[in-house]
């Protein structure tokens, strides 16, 4: 498995691997005929789109406690 499929496999990484091999069993089991996977394409999505809010708030978060400590570094000082 080349390294970029491990990542993909990688629950850290990809937190819907499962999702992706539902969706990807239907797809084996239904000849590829994507209107028959219709609930299990929506719950990947519904999946990533939870995933991806999650990791918003986790960046906003960090990036907001980032400021706030550059705030706090910056010396004030008033003009004499």
């Amino acid at each position: 498995m080349s390294r970029h499929a491990q990542k993909l496999r990688d629950h850290d990484i990809n937190p819907c691997v499962a999702e992706t091999d539902a969706t990807t069993k239907c797809l084996d089991e239904n000849n590829y005929k994507k209107d028959m996977c219709t609930a299990y394409f929506l719950k990947y999505k519904n999946c990533r789109k939870f995933w991806v809010q999650v990791v918003s708030v986790c960046v906003a978060g960090r990036l907001k406690q980032m400021h706030i400590k550059a705030l706090r570094s910056i010396p004030l000082s008033l003009p004499s």
